[in-house]
């Protein structure tokens, strides 16, 4: 993954003779792989590359940008950084004009980016120890391209986990399903991780790819995929991710409280309302739930059909965003039992959502 994933990017097929002659170098002799990456070349390489770098690199993303909401915030808060418009505060208790940045924005917006692209060399839990076919088996001397494939199950059962690229074209490719077949039956304990790709266009190809195999093979198969796939697409980091902008916006004018002034009971009752109540719980469980509920009742279809389930996914997103977005608003603005009262609902709603839809 490193230097952006340059060995991904180049379909074999599209190298010359001497290009494809050096791939082999990018690999060493092990005793046992950590990862053994399943894919399709068919699928372009960016998007495998995106895919890992958001799956593996999304944690360190997070915590980067943490790191530079926390340190724009102590710089603005000792005049290091200068906060040059206004906004006007109407917290409780505390209705003043007040001096705001965009700093917050700024750093966290650079930092994310930042680990977001460092991932794979500063982030622990990277390994460099994995098969990838192109580097793994002689692309030119068919000799060495033989051996390398005839000893597929050795690697297969001395691999601690495989890794699934899953994309629409995947269960088209015989040796793709071999690879799967053969994992579980030579490493029965291995692990199995499925990153999907291009999620609708998978699920149609693996219906009519299905019909063609054997049943039993598929129907134990499709057990486990259940098993690995959880009914959530997202994972915790992504959806905190998901709400960095909007939590850096918030964080802006809780940043501007402090600096102006503002009392203890102003200051909390807008971090409780806007960031905890309405960034940390409502977004978030609305993501989760919005989700899940595409997932089960949105069915994949192309023409104006597929643009109205859409619009109606966006629009029921928007009109929670905004009720959760009034909702912290009055509350912050009215009095401390609508802060308490608030921050009850909001609590309430993501922990029956949470709980129905990530949890089962």
């Amino acid at each position: 993954m490193r230097r952006a994933g340059r060995i991904w990017r180049y379909r074999p097929a599209e190298l010359s003779l001497q290009r494809r002659s050096k791939l082999n170098g990018h690999s060493h002799p092990v005793e046992h792989f950590d990862i053994f990456f399943s894919h399709t070349w068919l699928t372009p390489g960016r998007w495998k590359v995106l895919s890992l770098l958001l799956q593996r690199g999304c944690t360190f993303m997070l915590l980067a940008w943490c790191f530079g909401i926390a340190l724009s915030f102590l710089l603005c808060m000792f005049d290091i950084l200068p906060l040059l418009a206004s906004w006007q505060s109407l917290a409780i208790s505390f209705h003043a004009d007040t001096a705001v940045g965009c700093w917050l924005m700024v750093f966290g917006a650079i930092f994310a980016l930042g680990g977001f692209l460092t991932a794979p060399c500063l982030s622990p839990g990277w390994s460099d120890i994995c098969f990838l076919d192109v580097a793994c088996i002689h692309q030119t001397d068919e000799a060495e391209m033989q051996q390398g494939i005839n000893n597929i199950g050795s690697f297969l059962s001395a691999s601690s986990q495989l890794h699934v690229l899953w994309s629409g074209p995947y269960l088209t490719r015989l040796w793709c399903i071999f690879e799967i077949a053969a994992y579980r039956k030579l490493n029965p304990t291995g692990k199995i991780v499925i990153s999907t790709l291009r999620r609708y266009f998978a699920k149609s190809t693996y219906g009519r790819t299905a019909s063609a195999l054997y049943t039993g093979t598929i129907g134990r198969f499709r057990q486990e995929v259940l098993g690995i796939v959880k009914p959530c697409g997202f994972t915790l980091p992504y959806i905190f991710l998901g709400t960095t902008p909007i939590n850096a916006l918030c964080l802006e004018g809780f940043l501007a409280l402090c600096k102006g002034g503002a009392p203890a009971e102003s200051i909390l009752s807008y971090f409780v309302s806007v960031v905890v109540g309405n960034n940390m719980l409502w977004l978030p469980a609305s993501m989760v739930f919005l989700d899940f509920v595409s997932k089960r009742i949105v069915s994949p279809s192309g023409g104006w059909t597929g643009h109205l389930q859409t619009l109606m996914i966006f629009l029921v997103m928007s009109a929670l965003t905004v009720v959760g977005a009034m909702c912290a608003v009055g509350a912050y603005t009215g009095s401390v039992w609508l802060v308490f009262l608030w921050i009850g609902c909001a609590g309430i709603f993501a922990s029956i959502v949470w709980y129905r839809c990530w949890h089962q």
